[in-house]
């Protein structure tokens, strides 16, 4: 049961999902479960099932993008493999679907850079780490389990606690 860090299938695997939201492909997005799997996203009750699995990823509008780094790749079985990694993700800002931000030429140089600059003002990147179980299911590798949830902010971002008590 050793783990690799890198797996061509695992990297296939998570490419298919990346290209499949970031088309907002709901459909394809939820094939990638299994029938009956769970997904444990942060500060949600557990979703159960290929059909529920699909309604939040259709919910999920803020997302823009998302990318996972692979960290570690475990075989816990003929047909089961474990995946842990890091994520990135791109969230759409509350209350800014469709802000403008900067001025904007038309066409040209000016409008891409305009556009990128109100995107970077419309978003922000969240970071996380994950947990995927990946079954074999009729010869194909399906996500069984998932569970993923934010980093804490860095340490020096955060005020310091009072101590109680004696001094």
């Amino acid at each position: 049961m050793a783990g690799v860090t890198q797996s061509p299938m695992i990297e296939a695997l998570n490419k298919q999902f990346i290209e499949a939201l970031k088309t907002r492909n709901f459909a394809a997005v939820a094939g990638m479960f299994a029938d009956e799997a769970i997904m444990m996203p942060p500060r949600r009750n557990i979703i159960t099932g290929r059909n529920k699995i699909q309604s939040y990823w259709t919910r999920a509008t803020r997302i823009r993008e998302i990318k996972f780094n692979t960290d570690n790749v475990t075989t816990l079985g003929d047909d089961v493999i474990r995946e842990i990694g890091m994520l990135r993700m791109q969230v759409e800002r509350p209350g800014r679907l469709g802000a403008a931000g900067g001025s904007q030429d038309e066409g040209g140089e000016g409008a891409a850079a305009g556009a990128a600059e109100a995107a970077e003002l419309r978003s922000r990147e969240i970071l996380g780490k994950y947990v995927f179980l990946w079954r074999k299911i009729n010869g194909e590798w399906k996500l069984e389990t998932s569970i993923w949830n934010r980093n804490r902010p860095e340490v020096a971002s955060r005020r310091p606690r009072r101590r109680r008590g004696r001094e």
